[in-house]
């Protein structure tokens, strides 16, 4: 019996040490850092100019201690959409007002914050069609950004 355990416990890791590459059309992708997994999922990975675009960034502990998490934001997370040249085309969040802000995670425990964003930058303008690779990220600290390729039609 601790032979199947180790076996699938080495497996499991094996599987999730690192990012995995992304593919065209991926519109999952996720981090493995510290006993902590980062994951994005979007609904989709082609959009049209107005859309809008949605998902979850997701933060699991797989650790078997408890981790905090301590930002000086109320926003905690930010994002990038960078075109295939690498510029910043848009980015958040805009800090307006700043607030400590925190949470913790016990062994298996998950924050999950779903995203809905507008495909426009600070200016108001839309996105032009292209190839884009949108990342996120925990806003404070050393945390991993995760990335999708994405394409605006």
């Amino acid at each position: 019996m601790t032979d199947i355990r180790f076996w699938t416990c080495l497996l499991f890791l094996a599987l999730t040490a690192c990012s995995h590459p992304l593919e065209p059309g991926d519109s999952q992708n996720a981090v493995f850092q510290d006993g902590i997994v980062y994951t994005l999922t979007l609904n989709k990975t082609t959009y049209t100019v107005r859309d809008t675009l949605s998902g979850t960034f997701s933060v699991v502990n797989q650790s078997v201690i408890i981790r905090s998490f301590a930002f000086s934001n109320v926003q905690q997370y930010g994002y990038r959409l960078r075109d295939q040249g690498g510029l910043v085309c848009m980015d958040g969040p805009n800090i307006v007002n700043p607030a400590l802000s925190s949470f913790e995670l016990g062994p298996g425990q998950r924050r999950a914050y779903d995203l809905h964003l507008l495909l426009r930058n600070h200016a108001g303008t839309w996105m032009i069609p292209g190839r884009y690779t949108f990342e996120i990220f925990l806003s404070d600290g050393n945390y991993p950004s995760v990335s999708v390729q994405i394409t605006i039609l």
